[in-house]
């Protein structure tokens, strides 16, 4: 018989850069059975390929569009996603520090 998937699962990133001249830091969560999350996120990386958005070279997923506009997606897409933190930073794109 096939595998039963589960239950809910959950993903927290906090990303930690600039937006224009001042230090932002977001937390970013996503929340939904594995299987459909993980559908989703790489049926939308596949179509950030497909329309030149992502960069050239091995990169991550993360890597392939702007995480907010990818967070937007999934959203549109039925996946709960949450974005967490000062309001004034919600909705920002930011420039990621490299540590």
């Amino acid at each position: 018989s096939a595998p039963v998937e589960g239950g809910i699962g959950a993903v927290r990133v906090e990303m930690r850069g600039t937006s224009g001249t001042e230090r932002v830091t977001l937390v970013l969560g996503a929340l939904d059975r594995p299987g459909v999350a993980a559908g989703v996120l790489v049926s939308e990386v596949v179509m950030a390929i497909l329309s030149d958005e992502a960069p050239s070279g091995a990169v991550g997923a993360g890597s392939v569009a702007d995480p907010m506009v990818m967070l937007r997606r999934l959203r549109k897409k039925g996946v709960r996603v949450a974005e967490l933190g000062d309001p004034a930073d919600l909705g920002t794109s930011i420039t990621p520090s490299h540590h």
